[in-house]
């Protein structure tokens, strides 16, 4: 089976590195990029509308919000999907 493309909007580095691992060796998703702000977020995202099938992001990060990436990517089409995370 094809692997899914994963973006991930992550602040930390740790959680973000084991994530990125969890997520190749469990699933078949394989993570395109990743972003650790809201700007740098949006920013991959108004770039590469098409080279991603699964948006992951945590809500509380150091530059920005979660909340604004989710937002400027509202219109994605319905085959891309969003998982919302926190360690809040």
């Amino acid at each position: 089976m094809p692997a899914h493309r994963a973006f991930l909007v992550e602040d930390s580095p740790v959680i973000r590195a084991n994530l990125v691992d969890t997520l190749e060796e469990l699933l078949p998703i394989s993570v395109v990029g990743w972003a650790d702000g809201e700007a740098a977020a949006s920013a991959w995202l108004d770039a590469h509308p098409d080279e991603w099938d699964l948006l992951i992001v945590d809500i509380f990060l150091n530059q920005g919000s979660g909340l604004g990436v989710i937002k400027a990517c509202q219109h994605r089409p319905p085959h891309r999907k969003l998982a919302v995370l926190s360690n809040y």
